[in-house]
């Protein structure tokens, strides 16, 4: 392993409408990268919500970007990998009278 980062994402809190977020951590290409979000706490009942909802990646290291979004959050990803990534965007989303804590990873290879 080459480095790791982490990142906290917070959802807010609000009465009505519910909340949500995102994070976006750019790094440099050329390394193998494993992307991971998980809940680290999380308050009120319902639906808390975290995971990857984009990210870039180039086919070669000099490569121009290629932007991958994957969708609302139902449709996140808990976890991604690939070559030659270039960013990752983590998402948080809760409804109302909730809130959560997730942890962002990033592995470098």
């Amino acid at each position: 392993m080459q480095g790791m980062m982490s990142r906290w994402l917070y959802s807010g809190y609000n009465s009505n409408n519910g909340s949500s977020g995102t994070v976006e951590v750019d790094y440099s290409p050329g390394f193998f990268v494993v992307a991971q979000s998980t809940l680290r706490v999380v308050d009120g009942g319902g639906a808390h919500i975290t995971g990857i909802a984009a990210y870039r990646y180039r086919d070669t290291p000099n490569g121009p970007d290629i932007p991958v979004n994957l969708g609302g959050p139902t449709s996140w990803a808990a976890d991604i990998y690939r070559q030659n990534m270039t960013s990752t965007t983590f998402g948080i989303s809760v409804g109302a009278r909730q809130e959560a804590t997730a942890v962002c990873n990033i592995f470098l290879w």
